[in-house]
């Protein structure tokens, strides 16, 4: 294929691709074909975010309950918290994504058997099944704006005193006998590995269309 082949199928791609999140997002903000009254609306966004409901799985359910825990959380402790309206808004911003996404990707499929799309349903059914490591990412990195939500102050000291209760030693300072280079860059390589072994078993999992 030539340069300008691959252009083309790249661009009908992303054609693709963007058509479903168009459809979607417009299915959700269309009134119904009776009525473009509110009231018609309103019934007409409630029928698609029932539907979007029922895509829902177990997984976006332990999404969903981490986002309104962790967000009741945030707006109880917001005093103590920099910037709580702004992880409120992400929080939001993330558990619309998560329904959007399962909204075109079940599109998708229904378009896909319809239309003969398979590239558009491919896509769509990779990153439904894939995105809960890029949200375990995000949790992660939330972590670090809710280390003080309970209180203000950092409790060093009382985890220091309870390694020592518990061991009789301060861990960190009786570990520096074993230390070496080649022993730090092992326990870093292993630390790493968390990261890999969830890929890989995702891929796994996957690979034999074990996707529930």
């Amino acid at each position: 294929m030539s340069a300008r082949d691959f252009q083309q199928r790249d661009e009908a791609l992303a054609a693709s691709v963007w058509d479903d999140v168009a459809h979607t997002v417009g299915d959700l903000d269309t009134a119904s074909p009776q009525s473009k009254a509110i009231p018609g609306r309103w019934s007409s966004l409630q029928a698609e975010l029932a539907a979007t409901w029922d895509l829902c799985g177990a997984y976006e359910w332990c999404a969903f309950g981490y986002l309104g825990v962790s967000s009741l959380l945030i707006a109880l402790f917001a005093e103590n918290l920099q910037h709580p309206f702004h992880l409120l808004r992400l929080n939001a911003i993330v558990a619309v994504i998560i329904l959007l996404l399962c909204r075109v990707e079940a599109r998708s499929l229904a378009r896909a058997r319809n239309l003969d799309e398979p590239f558009s349903a491919r896509w769509w059914h990779f990153w439904r099944h894939w995105y809960p490591h890029l949200f375990f990412l995000y949790c992660f990195e939330q972590l670090a704006y809710l280390m003080k939500l309970v209180t203000p102050h950092w409790q060093d000291a009382k985890l220091i005193a309870f390694d020592y209760w518990l061991t009789g030693v301060h861990p960190s300072i009786w570990l520096e006998q074993f230390v070496t280079p080649a022993r730090n860059e092992a326990m870093q390589l292993v630390y790493l590995t968390y990261f890999v072994y969830l890929v890989v078993l995702g891929g796994i999992l996957y690979y034999r269309r074990e996707w529930h």
